[in-house]
């Protein structure tokens, strides 16, 4: 079926917990670190209770439109762990 955002979200925390669950179970024997995707909640709302919704269900960031170009670079160079030199 179809999800929402926050559905989606909440599946990708869950696929992501149970292969860092098999990794610990397996000692992690093939070296590799376990990272998160960085998922980013956007909407034309600035509630709090929005946010709070968001967060609970696994969003790294909530970000409201319009978009704050400078938040997108710091969040881009933050997932990219890089400098971004020019957003236009």
């Amino acid at each position: 079926g179809e999800l929402n955002g926050l559905e989606a979200t909440k599946a990708i925390r869950e696929e992501e917990d149970r292969r860092a669950r098999d990794r610990d179970r397996e000692g992690n024997r093939n070296g590799k670190e376990f990272s998160r995707s960085v998922v980013v909640a956007m909407t034309g709302r600035s509630l709090e209770a929005d946010e709070k919704e968001a967060m609970e269900a696994g969003c790294s960031v909530f970000m409201t439109k319009p978009l704050n170009l400078d938040k997108v670079r710091e969040l881009a160079e933050s997932a990219l762990h890089s400098e971004i030199i020019s957003i236009q």
